[in-house]
């Protein structure tokens, strides 16, 4: 991975005020992820290109960059994102010829002589958290050098660790957004956030479902700030063909092949439909990779599905696009969900939909058939009184697609999130 510590995306924006005009610099943004890129975080890579597209300097921070799942970068090779991604051994990098602790020295040195930066304060932090200072004390250079002025973490332990950037001493915004384990990890242990509580600047709830956990754990009213995640709508477009007059009807979920997603459930459920209504053909199509693969195959061959249920894998966001546009139906089987954006991808390609009413479903696929989670029978039967309702999947379809672009599309929540990073 080349070191990007050189890279400048500085771009101006001209604002009149009343009498002259002034040049409004656009924010320069650092996002804090864990690894990257992920193909179960692909609304991670959304968001950073759309910040990129409304012209804001964009560097990405993670522990690593993950090559075997770079492909989830396909399609978008026009923002470089490799290139603007720098790793923990990135920001350590010392100049050619200086030894780690003249290096060390040399960063304190320059970051002294900033007004961003508290030489007082840092000496506090090390007294206090003397394990971290080293590589926060690079964090802090690489923001200042590189003229970061807001720090977006996704999922909440990587927010905490942002904040430790200004007890160290940096001024820094921090905004965090919250998606899923986070919120649970917060609720079963509340201490692990306790100093993004007291110093986090923004944090996002993507869901009203978030925002009261989210408050339980501690979070101040005035922080927390309403933004879904969107999606690129225009990308998601439904099929001109008509799936709807196939013979073989085609069924598709997209996700994770762990505990959370339920795979079995909805196996289980088309195993009832296949025996009780076998006048229904039906192809499913499982997109996704996970630790129960095996356990999957196993149940599939032990319900005689093998033909009518495909494992797919891991595919990219191409792959997925294409593959919702050739189906009909989309089944969401979680047992546990925050905010499932592949409902949105779902519903703005135009599908039916039959989820669990977990975490945020039931606002999101307002038009859909919403069941209990971890209930085969009630699957099944949502998928036949489905499958009778044939003539009317054209019209829910279009339905679902104009919900999703009203309330959901990142070209409008993209200029909501910039203007948080402006506050």
């Amino acid at each position: 991975m080349k070191n990007t510590l050189g890279i400048k995306f500085l771009i101006s924006n001209e604002t009149n005020l009343s009498t002259h005009t002034m040049v409004k610099k656009k924010p320069s943004v650092l996002f804090w992820v864990h690894t990257f890129p992920r193909f179960s975080e692909t609304f991670i890579r959304d968001q950073v290109c759309q910040v990129i597209d409304q012209e804001c300097n964009v560097f990405i921070y993670g522990k690593s960059f993950v090559t075997n799942q770079e492909d989830a970068l396909k399609g978008f090779e026009k923002y470089q994102l490799d290139k603007r991604f720098v790793s923990k051994h990135d920001v350590r990098a010392s100049k050619s010829g200086s030894n780690k602790y003249k290096n060390y020295l040399e960063k304190l040195f320059f970051l002294r002589k900033n007004k961003r930066f508290s030489l007082a304060k840092y000496l506090k932090f090390i007294l206090k958290k003397r394990s971290l200072e080293v590589q926060f004390l690079c964090i802090a250079y690489f923001c200042v050098k590189n003229d970061i002025s807001v720090i977006h973490a996704h999922f909440g332990p990587n927010g905490e660790l942002a904040v430790q950037l200004k007890e160290l001493g940096l001024q820094i915004k921090v905004v965090t957004t919250f998606h899923g384990y986070d919120v649970r990890l917060g609720l079963e242990t509340p201490e692990i956030y306790k100093d993004l509580i007291h110093l986090g600047d923004a944090i996002i709830s993507i869901s009203t479902y978030n925002k009261k956990i989210l408050l339980d754990i501690g979070f101040k009213p005035e922080v927390i700030v309403d933004l879904p995640n969107g999606i690129h709508t225009d990308f998601y477009t439904p099929t001109t063909n008509t799936v709807a007059d196939s013979d073989t009807i085609p069924i598709i979920t997209v996700g994770r092949l762990v505990e959370e997603k339920s795979i079995h459930i909805a196996i289980k459920a088309l195993k009832i439909v296949s025996d009780s209504a076998p006048q229904y053909n039906f192809k499913y199509k499982i997109v996704g990779e996970g630790e129960l693969r095996p356990s999957i195959e196993s149940l599939i061959a032990e319900t005689h599905l093998e033909d009518k249920i495909q494992l797919l894998g891991a595919k990219n966001s191409l792959e997925v696009r294409n593959l919702l546009q050739e189906a009909a139906i989309f089944i969401l089987s979680s047992s546990r969900e925050a905010f499932p954006t592949v409902l949105m991808e779902a519903q703005a390609s135009g599908l039916v939909i039959i989820a669990t009413d977990v975490g945020s479903v039931s606002s999101i696929a307002v038009n859909g058939t919403i069941i209990p989670p971890n209930d085969e029978e009630a699957m099944a039967n949502a998928i036949i009184t489905t499958l009778e309702n044939k003539e009317n999947w054209n019209q829910i379809g279009l339905k679902n697609r104009n919900y999703i672009v009203s309330n959901y599309d990142s070209h409008t929540l993209t200029q909501q999130l910039i203007a948080i990073y402006n506050e």
